[in-house]
């Protein structure tokens, strides 16, 4: 079985965690069959240091890159075949699918968050990805889902078939630990300027993480716990779009010194701050997953989250689980783990043993039984 496996958006600015992640795993694999990870590029080249016999790079270097990519928002063609040797199944591991005419076809949507919370879309991706998705949807032989949730959001959205939309979980990568030194997690203190105690949020800043909720509920922590004064806000992450007012927030006179951005993070350094802090908070909207919420249990910090969407399937019992819309909520759920030691210790314990079940090569090996399954 020969699989090409959509690589695009693994040029910088790198957002395919997902496909790198599984192409590694599938490497690890050691299978008989043969990978092609494609992506079309005249200038970039993009690292795999996992490739092997059996997971290959196809770079595509044809000097209408850029036309092709314009074309693909309107009309279905070119079709990729032309630059591809012959495929038994395409998997396209982010929302649509490139126009092709050989092979079955395997498509992974990660959430759906453009349709149910349209408000919180950039204009330029409500403008591409409805038409988009909702086509791609109708064409794919199988559908990959991160969470069951989003296999339920797919479903009832789009009416497609049960037995079409397949759940496969995320992992996490064995970085994230709770066996991170002392020493590590000094120098990553001393290296962003990281306070002694603090809730940690990681994601881009922007309206659907509820970034301004978790400030608001900061701010209301502080008000009614005397003894967490020592306690600060540290946000990891970029500015995505709509952040003007959660910046302006942060930097409002009444908490400005409390709350600290540390901006872009070597990937090399998270593993060390989720350890160092002592409550990972993710009160979001909407997520089809939420690796932050397995990111810091697997690195045996408690974990505060939205109880709404993926993220109480992901933790389970292994969390307290807030009302995103309840500012009072989530003050409470950060005010408890902060203050109740056993509440902490029991978090801990079950988040360790949560995140355990969450593997990458469980997300490769179920990837690859669903790629044989189309033919």
């Amino acid at each position: 079985m020969r699989v090409a496996i959509d690589t695009q958006n693994l040029q910088l600015p790198k957002t395919g965690h997902y496909v790198y992640e599984l192409a590694s795993a599938l490497a690890r694999l050691d299978l008989d069959d043969e990978f092609l990870l494609f992506y079309f590029s005249r200038n970039q080249r993009v690292a795999f240091p996992f490739l092997n016999e059996s997971v290959r790079e196809h770079r595509i270097t044809s000097p209408l890159v850029r036309l092709f990519g314009l074309l693909w928002r309107m009309f279905p063609f070119p079709t990729i075949d032309r630059f591809m040797p012959e495929v038994d199944v395409y998997h396209f591991p982010n929302f649509f699918i490139r126009p092709h005419r050989r092979g079955r076809c395997v498509l992974t949507i990660h959430d759906l968050s453009f349709v149910r919370y349209p408000q919180y879309t950039e204009p330029k991706n409500l403008a591409f990805l409805p038409g988009q998705v909702k086509a791609s949807v109708r064409r794919a032989d199988r559908i990959i889902a991160d969470s069951d949730f989003t296999r339920r959001e797919v479903i009832d959205i789009y009416g497609v078939d049960e037995s079409v939309v397949e759940t496969v979980h995320l992992g996490v990568r064995p970085e994230f630990s709770a066996d991170i030194s002392q020493s590590v997690i000094s120098e990553t203190r001393k290296k962003y300027g990281l306070p002694e105690r603090y809730v940690l949020f990681v994601g881009t800043i922007e309206p659907r993480k509820n970034l301004l909720g978790l400030i608001d509920a900061f701010k209301l922590m502080r008000q009614s716990s005397p003894a967490l004064q020592d306690v600060k806000l540290v946000v990891c992450g970029m500015p995505g779009w709509l952040f003007d007012e959660t910046l302006k927030q942060m930097q409002a006179p009444d908490v400005a010194d409390h709350i600290f951005r540390t901006g872009y993070v070597d990937a090399g350094d998270l593993p060390a701050m989720y350890s160092a802090a002592d409550v990972v908070a993710l009160p979001s909207w909407y997520e089809g997953f939420g690796f932050p919420c397995l990111e810091g249990m697997a690195c045996g910090t408690p974990v505060l989250c939205s109880k709404d969407s993926s993220m109480s399937e992901i933790t389970g019992d292994a969390a307290i689980l807030v009302d995103p819309a309840d500012t009072e909520s989530i003050a409470e759920g950060l005010t408890r783990i902060l203050s109740d030691s056993k509440l902490r210790d029991d978090l801990v314990e079950k988040g360790l043993k949560r995140a355990a079940q969450f593997t990458w090569e469980k997300t490769a090996r179920k990837t690859y039984e669903i790629y044989k399954s189309v033919l």
